[in-house]
């Protein structure tokens, strides 16, 4: 795909290992239950793919439960892109760049959510890890020390 700035246009190529971060719709299908026509399509046009068998016999229901997710960039959306730009060759002593490599921290990162948005999603997803990891040191301190304390 082809983004612009403003200035000009430039080629981005998402890396298999890129970070795609966009707003998501979300349909949810439980066992027995009929996908919406959006899923049936996409799963008909994925040979990987195959909808689930699923029985319902009054209140109970075998089978899978799905979740499918979707996320899409419109044309004219705005966009936040991080990655590293390369020259390409262009012929005729023009210059062409595409962005297709991860920065040397290796990230790469192509959202419809602002920057703002992006960090703040990083930080409170570092601050539950910290509690989980906090939670799971108390957890192994008190169970260190609970058969000393019972003496």
């Amino acid at each position: 795909m082809f983004i612009d700035d403003g200035t000009g246009e430039v080629l981005v190529d998402l890396p298999e290992d890129g970070g795609l971060n966009l707003e998501q719709a979300e349909w949810k299908v439980e066992a027995g239950d009929d996908p919406p026509e959006e899923i049936r399509t996409y799963v008909e046009n994925e040979p990987a793919l195959d909808l689930p068998d699923g029985i319902d016999i009054g209140p109970l229901s075998t089978g899978e439960r799905r979740r499918y997710l979707e996320g899409t960039l419109e044309p004219g959306e705005d966009v936040y892109l991080l990655g590293t730009a390369r020259e390409t060759e262009a012929g005729w002593d023009n210059r062409e760049y595409v962005i297709d490599e991860p920065t040397s921290d290796d990230d790469f990162i192509l959202s419809d959510k602002s920057e703002t948005t992006l960090v703040e999603e990083g930080r409170s997803s570092g601050f539950v890890f910290l509690a989980a990891g906090a939670l799971m040191i108390a957890i192994g301190l008190a169970s260190l020390v609970s058969p000393f304390l019972s003496i």
